[in-house]
């Protein structure tokens, strides 16, 4: 069994000291060892030209170098009161005293004009072949 222990550290070069286990001894000893450093984070140690670990610099390491996006924490809980529905109405907003009910959804321009080589006999867009009215609703053409 192979025991690894660092004994310097650098900027650049890392000295190892392995150990081996021999029946009931440990006899240590030093090796030419290299660190690798990749750059997509992940990283080699060679002792004696062998490779004794291999890993990503982003998981080995406790606590991680970027930790989880989201922590999960076990306490949390959602409030008795808490409301489910999708849209809940204010209580004290209110329309404009000029609100019209009745009024179109869209303000027709009464001084539009057709645009010069506009073609007016265009086919209409075609309808998707897996259109289906009765789950997807009546079918209107994309409008530009």
């Amino acid at each position: 069994m192979n025991i690894i222990r660092i004994l310097e550290t650098g900027t650049f070069n890392i000295t190892f000291q392995v150990g081996i286990d021999r029946l009931n001894g440990l006899s240590w000893f030093l090796l030419p060892a290299s660190l690798v450093v990749r750059p997509d984070n992940t990283f080699e140690v060679k002792v004696d030209g062998n490779v004794v670990n291999e890993d990503s610099l982003l998981d080995y390491f406790t606590p991680p170098v970027n930790p989880p996006l989201q922590i999960k924490d076990p306490n949390d809980k959602r409030p008795e009161d808490r409301d489910e529905r999708e849209k809940i109405p204010d209580p004290i907003a209110v329309k404009p005293e000029d609100w019209d009910e009745d009024a179109p959804a869209q303000i027709v321009n009464e001084n539009d004009q057709v645009p010069e080589g506009w073609i007016e006999d265009e086919p209409p867009t075609l309808q998707l072949a897996d259109w289906a009215e009765e789950m997807d609703g009546e079918w209107e053409p994309p409008e530009i």
